[in-house]
């Protein structure tokens, strides 16, 4: 079996609460490939999200194991919807930028045979990345208008 870390990074000019307040709805339907989402449980009460993406007709299942609003940060567990993947283990954390706005960081941890890696984790990295814009998108500090100084009579 082949072990390969998936790692994007983007910025949001939102504060990171504001992102957070988006991002941490694990049930939510905020990312853009998700066509259709329904929240569930699993037998000791873990949340679960049973999604469909966009074109396919493939059920996801995926399961929170971590979640801390302090930390802006959750993670979660693949169940069922990728075929030949032994494991799948995904975190998604908002921090404060140095100069303002958000930092994402959407990482996941693929295991599975070589000859499938490759392309769930090219798939999974279009998908983070994807993610990443429509959080900044949704997030994005309002632009604020300044005034413009009243026509100056002409005499």
């Amino acid at each position: 079996m082949a072990r390969e870390q998936v790692q994007c990074h983007g910025r949001a000019a939102g504060e990171p609460d504001a992102v957070w307040s988006v991002a941490r709805d694990f049930c939510g339907l905020w990312h853009p490939a998700i066509a259709s989402i329904a929240a569930e449980q699993s037998c000791k009460g873990a949340p679960i999200r049973a999604f469909r993406v966009q074109g396919e007709d493939t059920l996801y299942r995926e399961q929170l194991t971590f979640f801390s609003d302090s930390d802006r940060s959750l993670a979660y567990r693949h169940l069922q919807g990728i075929a030949g993947i032994e494991s799948y283990d995904a975190r998604l954390t908002v921090s404060a930028a140095d100069d303002g706005g958000s930092i994402i960081t959407w990482t996941a941890m693929v295991q599975g045979p070589a000859a499938r890696i490759a392309a769930v984790c090219g798939g999974t990295k279009n998908i983070f990345n994807s993610g990443i814009v429509a959080l900044s998108k949704m997030t994005a500090a309002p632009q604020t208008q300044v005034p413009l100084p009243a026509p100056a009579e002409i005499t």
